[in-house]
């Protein structure tokens, strides 16, 4: 049964604006009709204890249907019925589920790639040695260049994998 309401999903792809714009939402709408979803720190240690290797642990959380999808029922248990927006760190394709019950509009900022991939490097270059991803422990320990990260299979069409898998009859703004 679809309800006629709208539901606002917001992939926030790291270093593209997306912790300024969360602040905007709740600014703007309150956090009463939120949902923040910044759990990828969990799946990523699920796949290290399944024994993906650090390197590929992005791009398998990313795109291995098996760790993204949702059921209706861990959704419904994790938000309210207030919610009107999701915002966070998920692939696209994680809330698709929902379709069935509400009409979805997703949206996503953009940043060019290159300096995009300069401020991830930079960022993570700066996360304390206790940080839970084991991919940028690994960058860390390996004192990894710029021109490593940059060139590393993992790290090309970056953004496009948070976005891989939505249809293009889903409502789409791009800032």
């Amino acid at each position: 049964m679809r309800i006629d309401r709208t539901l606002y999903i917001s992939v926030h792809i790291p270093k593209t604006a997306g912790t300024s714009f969360k602040s905007s939402l709740v600014a703007s709408i309150g956090s009463d009709y939120l949902f923040f979803d910044y759990n990828h720190s969990n799946a990523f240690s699920y796949l290290s204890l399944l024994g993906v290797a650090p390197e590929k642990l992005h791009k398998t959380w990313l795109l291995d249907k098996r760790f993204n999808y949702s059921t209706v029922e861990q959704i419904a248990s994790s938000i309210s019925p207030l919610t009107k927006f999701i915002h966070g760190h998920f692939p696209g394709r994680k809330y698709l589920v929902l379709s069935e019950f509400y009409k979805l509009n997703y949206m996503t900022w953009l940043r060019d790639p290159f300096d995009r991939m300069l401020s991830n490097y930079f960022f993570w270059i700066e996360q304390p040695d206790t940080v839970p991803d084991e991919f940028v422990r690994k960058i860390k320990r390996e004192q990894w260049t710029v021109e490593k990260f940059c060139m590393h299979p993992y790290m090309r069409n970056y953004q496009s994998l948070w976005l891989r898998g939505l249809d293009i009859d889903v409502s789409f703004l791009l800032g």
